[in-house]
């Protein structure tokens, strides 16, 4: 459920969901007609919107519950990508903090983990994907710890030294920030429960229906295309690296194309 939810796009879920609404208003309607010969009509009328308006209340406060938690979740993204590239953009400052032999080097290994940040980004909703690039990251971090820890063994008193291994702890911190933050999905079973009532609550309405049926169509009709909308902005925030909104990777990008390459100093 998980890997269809990130894979499939997103008219295609639109679609889909639309249709399912749909598709259980029409169901109501007939079986309805079907049940409901003219004496019980009206004596059902009352029960029959009353749990109506529970279900549909039901689902008003699921959809909210899993937006939020949806916005949520995209917030902390975003303003997480934003402390790593200023992270990143400090530790590329203080790479002149450390002796000249040492420099390029440092250098690259900045610039590679930094499109390795990027990347799990991009491609972080794929578990697989994701520990490839996490393990990545990890060998860079490593490198770039020794790389310190080098350095710091010639010069260890150094207030220099002191500044850009505090600059890379930071970086490294925010990667496991970051990581966590990619692996806190919404649970399936939220999802699916925030379907199976909107087909239920759209499948009531419909049976419920005693308009002719041009308007009980308009009704239901705007009843699933508003679900259908909710649903499919609270899926967007969900991924929040692809689809009509997304988290904005341009600072860590800027961050990326500040580092200077490594051959220039």
């Amino acid at each position: 459920m998980e890997l269809w939810l990130n894979s499939v796009g997103e008219w295609t879920l639109f679609l889909i969901l639309l249709g399912a609404l749909q598709g259980a208003a029409a169901v109501g309607y007939r079986l309805a007609l079907r049940h409901a010969d003219s004496r019980s009509r009206a004596d059902g009328k009352s029960e029959v919107s009353s749990i109506q308006g529970a279900v549909l209340g039901l689902l008003a406060l699921l959809l909210g519950f899993t937006f939020a938690m949806a916005a949520q979740r995209f917030e902390d993204r975003k303003l997480l990508i934003r402390d790593e590239a200023n992270g990143i953009g400090t530790l590329g400052l203080r790479i002149d903090l450390i002796p000249k032999e040492r420099r390029v080097h440092v250098r690259e290994l900045l610039l590679r983990y930094t499109d390795t940040c990027i990347a799990l980004q991009l491609e972080g909703f794929d578990p697989a994907r994701l520990r490839e690039h996490h393990m990545h990251a990890s060998q860079l971090q490593n490198q770039l710890w020794a790389e310190a820890m080098a350095v710091a063994a010639v010069v260890p008193d150094s207030e220099t030294m002191s500044l850009f291994i505090s600059a890379l702890n930071e970086v490294i911190d925010l990667h496991g920030m970051q990581l966590a933050a990619i692996r806190n999905r919404i649970p399936s079973a939220i999802f699916l429960l925030l379907f199976a009532v909107s087909v239920v609550a759209l499948g009531l309405v419909g049976y419920g229906s005693s308009l002719p049926h041009r308007q009980r169509f308009a009704l239901t009709f705007l009843l699933s295309l508003l679900f259908s909308c909710v649903m499919i902005l609270t899926v967007d925030l969900h991924r929040p690296t692809r689809g009509l909104v997304t988290v904005s990777l341009t600072s860590l990008q800027e961050a990326r194309d500040s580092l200077p390459p490594a051959a220039t100093r």
